[in-house]
């Protein structure tokens, strides 16, 4: 009989265990809930999603070129005015093209994107004003401001944590690196240059993108002394005075007959020694905030110590840069190299 108990309460006592550890193992709301992602955009505003974007509308160029750039083009829904515009999406993603057109650096349609009901919306800072209207249609919005090398590198953060492309991120970073490691043996500023805008007497300042690619490829801004601020506006003066050594012109500005064909520019070194460069692509261009501009400090690298990287290298790079990021051949006499 004694037997009997004592299995009697072992039986009972496994039957204890056993309850108490299918207990254990419900399910615990406090730590299967999902946390989702958190991300502070670069207005300093704190936005939660619930998990990674599946639809995504784009405002703003330098967003869209980078979605493209990080393999999301299947998530956009709708892109900013004018994207017919851009060769690099006609070659990259041509099916965006016909996306709805949702605004531009001054406006955006709050009612047409309502419509396509996006996870997220890109926009820039300077359209912060649409932010309340869209949140009250419970719209996510991450605002961005890449003006720098450094906040441009943030976006590029910040738009690959809201979409999931994480790796594919990484996996830019990490080539840049490379490329520069490889080719950009001196990083010592000394060539000096002055970066026109869309007319000859406009220059970009300290405070641009422009200049901080010239730092990296070893030139030095002429227009450090000029004070700072983004495109400035000079006279002949000022830019014979500051005399550099090469002018680069953006794509689709002034142009280079501006300088040449002036006698008044004459005794400036670029001019007498035939320095005078628009800057690459026809493609895109790649003095500004988009995942290509490492090419152009390629480029500007190989146009400064034509000793030291070849043309040939830039357009092979190039070649190599695309098929790996926009998933295109591109022809690379066409860029503008």
């Amino acid at each position: 009989m004694k037997i009997f108990k004592k299995l009697g309460i072992l039986v009972t006592t496994m039957s204890l265990l056993v309850g108490m550890s299918a207990c254990t193992q419900q399910p615990n709301k406090e730590t299967t809930k999902t946390e989702g992602i958190t991300i502070i955009d670069q207005a300093g505003r704190k936005v939660t999603l619930e998990k990674p974007a599946e639809k995504v509308v784009s405002g703003y160029y330098i967003a869209t070129s980078t979605l493209l750039g990080l393999g999301q083009k299947d998530k956009l829904v709708g892109v900013e005015m004018k994207a017919d515009k851009r060769p690099i999406y006609k070659m990259a993603a041509p099916e965006i093209v016909k996306l709805p057109a949702m605004g531009n650096k001054k406006m955006f349609n709050v009612e047409e994107c309502a419509k396509v009901k996006p996870d997220v919306v890109f926009l820039p800072v300077s359209l912060k004003s649409y932010v309340e209207k869209l949140e009250s249609l419970n719209i996510k919005v991450i605002l961005l401001q890449p003006e720098t090398m450094d906040s441009y590198d943030e976006a590029v953060d910040i738009i690959a944590k809201a979409c999931g492309a994480q790796k594919q991120a990484k996996a830019y970073f990490a080539y840049r690196k490379n490329l520069y490691e490889t080719y950009i043996k001196d990083g010592n500023a000394n060539k000096r240059v002055y970066f026109a805008g869309t007319k000859a007497l406009q220059s970009a300042g300290i405070d641009m993108f422009q200049s901080e690619l010239l730092k990296v490829a070893g030139a030095e801004n002429v227009m450090k002394e000029n004070g700072k601020g983004n495109w400035l506006h000079i006279n002949k003066e000022t830019l014979i005075k500051a005399n550099p050594d090469i002018i680069f012109i953006e794509q689709k500005g002034a142009k280079v007959s501006d300088f040449t064909k002036d006698a008044a520019f004459a005794s400036v070194n670029a001019v007498k020694h035939k320095q005078v460069y628009v800057f690459p692509a026809h493609l895109e261009t790649w003095d500004t905030p988009n995942l290509s501009s490492c090419l152009g400090v390629l480029w500007t690298y190989a146009i400064l110590y034509p000793e030291r990287v070849s043309m040939d290298i830039v357009k092979q790079e190039a070649r190599c840069f695309y098929q790996q990021f926009y998933q295109i051949d591109v022809d690379v006499e066409e860029l503008g190299c």
